[in-house]
Formats: structure tokens, sequence, C-alpha cells
């Protein structure tokens, strides 16, 4: 009796093994095909040289090798299988760091900032010591240095292939009309709404010596919010050293994410996020443009308001947004990003500010599909070199005469 199996035989004990490890296996394939990763191929390696040598103890049964065994392929269906059918469809979950609505998964390249509820990851190539995608910032500013901070969402921080930022940069330097250098600093990060832009003007608005500032927000602020506005959401708390192991586990395994995702949905459930909430509402809008300019026009900053373009008016709003849930129907989302870049233009005036009103100007275009991309929110190469061309227009001036920025 010694050599047969809980199950009654070693071949059921082999049936067994094939099944739970076979999957597991097949199902790494799939992964390893769909995303070619280091992990994806490190998984697939693993779990092939595991089921070769639990097929091997199969063969030789033995009452601990069949407990383990056993033991082995119970746990691989509960544990296993789950997480690698999660990976192939690319689930994720990082509360705190998701604000659109539905959850968006591509902030989970970000990391929790204490204020600004993400930025990105520090030590990650191409990223400066404030958690932005641009070059070291020297402060105080350098001598000789005519410096234009950028604050922004998605519009400002990506671009194919370079930024708009960088082109006005590169286009400034290209006039030398003077000895002083244009230096772009990019502060805008993908989802970002006017809320981060107006905590990035209090902090380094008093310090980082801007000439010039561009605010490009509108976006995100009008999305529908997850369940709170951004103002009531609650910033990332320092974490301590088990808080942080315990995310960095979270970060890496799916499955913990899925039951994170369900005991979040079990602690706020009987909620309702109102049709009409949006991440940030109209009046912190203007609350949040006003304060933006208030913190950087007292260190001489020159501000220049934009509105965000879209190709929604002409061509037709983004279908994939309604049906991810951005916004709730065609009508309601263009008649919002009018609402907003109405905004806009009202707190320029009331500031003096400057303002650049890209969306009467694109909406005028004759070949608006050309300057935009098909989510009609996102510039074309052609769009973005539109926008450089204009903001270096609107900055000779006070490029050639800096103190006009300081009256």
């Amino acid at each position: 009796m010694a050599d047969r199996t809980p199950i009654g035989s070693a071949r059921m004990l082999r049936v067994v093994i094939a099944l739970s490890m076979g999957v597991s296996v097949v199902l790494a394939l799939a992964l390893l095909a769909r995303s070619p990763s280091p992990i994806s191929r490190l998984m697939a390696a693993g779990l092939l040289a595991a089921a070769v040598l639990a097929w091997g103890l199969a063969r030789k049964p033995s009452a601990p090798r069949t407990g383990a065994i056993l033991l082995v392929a119970s746990l691989n269906p509960l544990v296993v299988w789950p997480e690698l059918v999660l990976r192939i469809v690319d689930f994720r979950y990082q509360p705190g760091v998701a604000f659109g609505f539905p959850d968006r998964i591509d902030f989970t390249r970000f990391a929790p900032d204490p204020e600004l509820f993400w930025t990105y990851p520090l030590g990650q190539p191409g990223v400066n010591a404030l958690g932005f995608r641009d070059e070291e910032v020297a402060i105080p500013k350098p001598p000789g240095v005519f410096r234009v901070l950028f604050l922004g969402d998605s519009c400002t921080d990506l671009g194919d292939p370079v930024r708009y930022p960088v082109l006005v940069e590169r286009s400034l330097n290209a006039e030398g009309t003077d000895s002083l250098q244009a230096e772009a600093v990019v502060m805008a990060v993908s989802g970002y709404s006017s809320h981060q832009g107006r905590i990035l003007a209090a902090r380094y608005g008093p310090t980082v010596g801007a000439d010039i500032a561009v605010v490009y927000f509108g976006w995100n602020d009008h999305w529908r919010a997850r369940d709170l506005t951004d103002a009531e959401k609650q910033p990332a708390k320092p974490a301590g050293r088990l808080a942080r192991s315990a995310n960095a586990v979270i970060e890496r395994a799916r499955t913990l994410q899925l039951l994170k995702r369900g005991a979040d949905w079990i602690a706020r459930r009987g909620e309702h996020t109102p049709h009409e909430l949006v991440r940030v509402p109209l009046p912190d809008y203007r609350a949040n443009l006003t304060a933006i300019a208030r913190a950087l026009t007292p260190a001489g900053t020159v501000v220049i308001f934009v509105t965000a373009p879209t190709s929604w008016y002409r061509i037709g709003v983004s279908q994939r947004h309604v049906a991810l849930g951005y916004v709730p129907d065609t009508a309601t989302a263009a008649a919002r990003h009018r609402a907003y870049n109405d905004v806009v233009r009202e707190v320029a005036s009331e500031t003096q500010s400057q303002l650049l009103d890209l969306e009467a100007e694109f909406d005028a275009a004759p070949h608006l599909g050309d300057l935009m991309l098909s989510d009609g929110i996102h510039l074309t190469e052609s769009g973005l070199a539109l926008v450089a061309q204009r903001l270096t227009t609107l900055m000779h001036d006070y490029r050639t005469n800096p103190e006009r920025g300081h009256q």
C-alpha cells in the first residue's frame, strides 16, 4: 500500500499532474505569445521546468511525494491559473492612481505622490528628480536662460515624434535674437487635471523662475469622476516599510490586485457616482486656473492660457470615450468641452494673462483632420508643429523684451 497514491493509483496521479501543469504551461505560452516580456519568459520557463519535475516525481510516487504533488496540483488552479489569465487579459488595478472612469490601466506605470497623486517613477530613464519626463531643472534659474514652464496633461506630456514644448524650445533657440538660451521645463503628466496644475504652480512658481508659463488643461477636468472630485480625493500617504513591501507585492501579482479591487468595491458598495459628477467641476476649474495665475505672476511669470483644441465639433465625438464612460453621451461631451474652454477665456481676461485660443483656431482650420488624432483630443505631428509655431510667435515679444513680462 505504500506505493499507492491517495487517489488510488500512480496513473491517476499522472493524469492530475498532466491536467494541472498542462493547463498552466498552455496559459504561460499564450501569455508569452501576447507579451514576450522578461517576466512572461521567466514564468513560462519556470512552469515548464515545474511540469517536467512534477511529471518525473509522479512516475515514481511515494507517500511524501504524492502529498506534495497533490498539494501543488490543487493550488495550481487556484493561484497560477488565475494569475496567468489575468495577465493574458492585461487586468490591472492600482487604487489611488487610476482617476478615470472606469479604471485607466495606463496609470499603472506611474508612481504615487503625496500631493499630486502620481508622477513618473524616480530613477526611470528620462525622468528627472522632480518626477517628470524632462531634463534636470536647475533651481534657481541660471543666468542667461529664458525659461518656459509647461503645465498640462497628456496633450503636453506626449508627442510623436516629439512633444510641442521641445519644438517651442528649438524654435526659440533657432531665432538667435539675443544671448538668452531658451529652456523648456515640462511639468505635465498624462491624466493630470488643473488640480495638479494648481499644486505645481504653488509648489514651484516662486522658485522655478519661469519667464513664461503655458497652461493647457481641460480634458481630464471634465471627464466623469470615479467616485469623488479631484479636490475631494485623499492623496497617497507616506507608507512605511511594511506597507511599501505589501504594495510592491500587489503591484506584481494580478490575483492580489483582483482581490484588492473586490475589497474596495465591497467597502464602497451602495455608493453611487452621480451622472453629472466630473473630476473638476466648472467652479473648481475656474478657481484652479485663477490660483495658477496668482501663484505664477508675482514671480514675474507671464501666463499663457491655452484652450484645448478638438475635432469633436466638426468630425464628431470619440465613441471610444463614450463607451468607456468618460462622457455620458456625445452631446454632453461637446457641450462640456465648450464650457470649460469658455472658462479658460474668462480667467485669462480676468487675470490679465495671455490667451492662445487653439479651440477657435483649430475649429476654423481647413484641414482639421490633419491636425488631430482620431480621438479628437491629441495632436498629430502637424498639429504639434502648429501649436509650437503659434506659441513661439506669442512668446517672441516677451523674449526680445523680457521686462514686458514683469510689468
